[in-house]
This record gives C-alpha cells, structure tokens and sequence, in this order.
C-alpha cells in the first residue's frame, strides 16, 4: 500500500487540471446537446493555473503562457488574470470540475457543459444537465441520470454511449467506469443512496460494456487506479482497472471510521468526508488531518489554489454554523464566506 502511494505522489505532474466531486442540489432542467455557442454567462473571480497557447488572436504565433488565479465567492467560481488583474466569473455552479486543456477551461455552469478561453469569451457546448466531465484528447466524457455521453470539444458530434441512469463517471487506463443507479436489497446503512449503483467498464468509444460485478459509491480514478466505496461493509477500496483485484485503501489508517463520503483525489492527498468531519489524508505518513473543527454536517464543495472549500448545511444545535467555509490546504485560516446557504443553494 505505501509502494502505491509513493507511486501516486510522484505521478502528481505541474499539470492544470483540478477535479472535484459534484455534488449538492441536483434540479435538472430540460434540454439537448447543441454545437458550441456563446454563452451569457455573467463577467464579474486561487496555486495560479497557467496554460500555453500558440493558436490564440493575442499570441501573435507564438507560444504564449497564460497564468490565472481561481477562487469561490457565494455565487460562483471566479478567475483572475495575473498579468492584468482582470477579474471574470466562470461558473454560477461552486461545485463544477475546472478543467484547463490548450486554450480553453471546461466547467459546468447552471447544469450546462461549457468553456472558456484566455480572452474570457464563454462557448456552450451542451446544454445537457451535466454531473461529470472528463476532458481527454479532442473529446469530452460527461454523464447524467440518462445516459454516459462524447462530444467534441467544440460542441459538435454528439455520441450516447451508455443508457444508463449514472450519477458517477471515471476515466482510467483508457476505460470508462460509470455506476449505474441500483439500490441493492441489504446495502450498507449508513451509505447515501443517491449515488449507489452497479459499476460497469467500457471502452472509450462506448463498446465492450462490462460489469465488474461490484456495487458501490464514490466513484474516482488516480494513478491508473479506480477507487469506490463497497455497499456492502463501506470500505474504500482501490481496484486494479484490467484485473479488478481490490485493497482496502485505509486499512493503515485507525483514524478513519465509519462511512467514507465525497472522496476526490487532489496534490497527491485524499479529501473526504467521513464522522461528520473534512479530513485530508496523506498516505506516505499515514497522517489524517481534519480541516474543520466539527461544526457540523459537511458537503465538500471543491480545491483551488490551495483552499479547500465546504458547506455546513447542517450546523450543531445552537451553534448557527450553517454556511459556506474555506480553509487552507494545511488546516489553517478558517474563513466563513457566507452564512446564508441559500447562496450556494439556491434551488433547495
């Protein structure tokens, strides 16, 4: 277990792409996929997040770097760029992936697909509701309650290529994993079933669907490994995506008890949420840091610029702790953002 996570530490590449969980209110609106399109979307804006481009109008052909400064404000995700200062607001969604990839940066935004470029002018990709998405070579993986989906990055040649009613999407070793929704008869009792389901394997084009025969949650996928929660004794397991042998990833850490909530992957860390706490796990150690100080019932929201960033939807009795938190990365500057939480939901 330590060879693997001193393999995955050193896997962590200067790479500008940052993965979250969805999660949070789910209210889908209708619509279908549609070419890329401007968008309407507000402009308003934290480890900088740079990319090279040599295909932009201001690059003048060469290879220019473009640095930007991400963080969360109550109503959305926000961009500054270094060099001018200029401050843009991505996405109305906190909970949204910011993927950067050549010119652009990928996010969901009011549900829909969209990107960005340098300039901050917005394209729509798809107006599908959208839970993940996974950006790779030309092409973009997303997935809602019908169906896993391909597009090209610039909105065009949409492809279904699963039916299925998934909540959850990863991509490892050039595979798609998806769970379809199930709820099993006798599963674990304190498990969200929300997110439950059959875990499938297909290939990237959608063909050789597989069922790995597991049931589960917490869908994710690092260092050429896929990672869920069993539904049958709850434990986070670390599974092999061609073989499908298992380990129990947290069998080192006594700290950790009891269901495992919003897992993701981050700087070679994992961020999670289990007894009620946001805790941040360093396997190289086995060292468990909690980044809140118990306030409350924890939604884990998303990673930039080396701040994590959480809602306490349900605070401790007499204690009004309800709201949306930030904290650093290392446990320290504890900073409330807002305490009205109809801010960051707006639809509950």
């Amino acid at each position: 277990m330590k060879n693997f996570m001193k393999r995955a530490m050193a896997a962590v590449a200067a790479t500008a792409v940052l993965f979250a969980l969805a999660a949070g209110c789910r209210v889908e609106p209708d619509g279908g996929a549609s070419t890329a399109k401007e968008g309407t979307l507000e402009p308003a804006a934290t480890t900088p997040i740079s990319f090279e481009t040599s295909t932009s109008a201001e690059s003048n052909g060469g290879n220019n770097i473009y640095s930007f400064y991400y963080h969360i404000k109550p109503d959305g995700i926000y961009r500054i760029n270094l060099e001018d200062e200029k401050e843009t607001k991505i996405s109305n969604d906190i909970f949204s992936e910011i993927i950067v990839q050549d010119d652009w940066v990928y996010f969901r935004s009011d549900g829909m697909l969209c990107r960005m470029d340098h300039l901050g002018k917005t394209e729509i990709i798809s107006d599908d509701y959208c839970y993940n998405i996974i950006v790779h070579e030309n092409f973009i993986y997303y997935n809602n309650k019908s169906g896993v989906y391909k597009i090209e990055t610039d909105g065009t040649n949409k492809s279904t290529l699963s039916n299925a009613e998934c909540y959850s999407l990863a991509m490892c070793d050039e595979f798609l994993f998806f769970f379809d929704y199930y709820i099993p008869e006798n599963y674990y009792f304190d498990m969200d079933p929300w997110n439950i389901g059959k875990l499938y394997r297909m290939d990237m084009n959608g063909e050789n669907v597989y069922d790995t025969g597991m049931i589960g949650t917490h869908l994710n996928s690092y260092d050429d490994q896929i990672f869920f929660t069993n539904y049958q004794d709850g434990i986070f397991y670390a599974m092999n995506p061609v073989t499908f042998e298992k380990s129990n990833l947290l069998d080192d850490s006594p700290e950790l008890h009891g269901v495992l909530e919003q897992v993701t992957f981050f700087d070679g860390f994992i961020y999670l949420v289990n007894g009620f706490s946001l805790k941040k796990v360093d396997f190289n150690n086995n060292n468990v840091i909690v980044l809140d100080p118990s306030l409350g019932r924890v939604d884990f929201v998303n990673i930039l610029n080396d701040y994590v960033y959480f809602v306490i939807y349900w605070g401790e009795e007499g204690l009004g702790n309800e709201g949306l938190y930030k904290v650093k990365t290392d446990g320290t500057n504890l900073e409330c953002l807002t305490s009205d939480i109809s801010d960051v939901y707006p639809n509950r």
